[in-house]
């Protein structure tokens, strides 16, 4: 007659015990893998959030022909900078403006009798928007202060500032 070899239930214990932990390790590491998946990808869309916002005001800045002061909101957060620029003309007329400006969590840009166009993504909050003049004659110079938020990261905010010169003609 053949002896049957089965688990003792020591054995058993043993097993599972070992199977517990080498699962914990395992989902440990892939919830680790998320949470880092996650924040590279938050701080991507915080880069191109940033990139677009400057690139798009750095260019509208140089293109103006001045700081149209009247609906400028300066040295304020929120702030608002309004343009005068010879850029997307209206029919017959000379000069025409463009605003930057805070809207909700998002950073807008408007341009005479367009609709407003939102810089910023869904994913990403502005919760810092200053406008400096820090430079008037001979040719205007602004600083901007921006802090980017980005809803998978919170808490955590990313300050941005830049200086751009307005390039009269």
């Amino acid at each position: 007659m053949k002896k049957v070899r089965a688990f003792t239930l020591i054995e058993l214990i043993i097993y599972l015990g070992i199977f517990a932990i080498i699962s914990g390790a395992l989902t440990s590491l892939v919830i680790n893998f998320i949470q880092t998946s996650r924040q590279i990808n938050a701080f991507g869309a915080i880069q191109e959030n940033e990139k677009i916002a400057i690139n798009t005001m750095s260019e509208e800045i140089k293109q103006s022909v001045g700081v149209y002061t009247p609906t400028s909101v300066l040295d304020v957060n929120p702030g608002q900078l309004s343009l005068e620029t010879k850029s997307y003309l209206p029919a017959q007329e000379n000069t025409t403006y463009v605003d930057f400006y805070i809207d909700g969590k998002g950073i807008y840009v408007k341009r005479e009798n367009q609709t407003p166009t939102r810089l910023t993504s869904q994913d990403v909050e502005v919760s810092n928007f200053n406008v400096n003049l820090i430079s008037q004659a001979p040719i205007p110079a602004l600083h901007i202060d921006l802090s980017l938020t980005s809803k998978d990261l919170p808490g955590k905010t990313f300050p941005i500032s830049f200086t751009a010169s307005l390039r009269p003609n």
